[in-house]
């Protein structure tokens, strides 16, 4: 997973490409707003949240579904954000 998708420039973390600008960003790090970075965690990567999504994801799935068990011709692959194929998802 690209730093990108987990890391919030400025808001809960830099995103660097060397040692030296991570030593250099530090400070202004440092100055984040704890309760922010553990709020934007919260929203993102807690195990509750995660699951929630997962719940949704199979209800999606489900109502995709034909009453003969096969899947709906409305499924297609998508590219990911970097422009690579991801899994299969609804189009809609």
């Amino acid at each position: 997973m690209p730093a990108s998708e987990v890391v919030e420039d400025g808001i809960t973390g830099k995103v660097v490409e060397s040692e030296d600008e991570a030593v250099a960003k530090l400070p202004e790090i440092l100055s984040y707003d704890r309760r922010t970075v553990r709020q934007r965690f919260q929203e993102r990567f807690t195990a509750t949240r995660m699951a929630k999504d997962y719940v949704r994801a199979y209800r999606k799935l489900l109502k995709m579904r034909t009453f003969t068990g096969e899947e709906s011709k409305s499924w297609q692959r998508k590219p990911d954000l970097n422009g690579q194929e991801a899994a299969i998802t609804p189009d809609n």
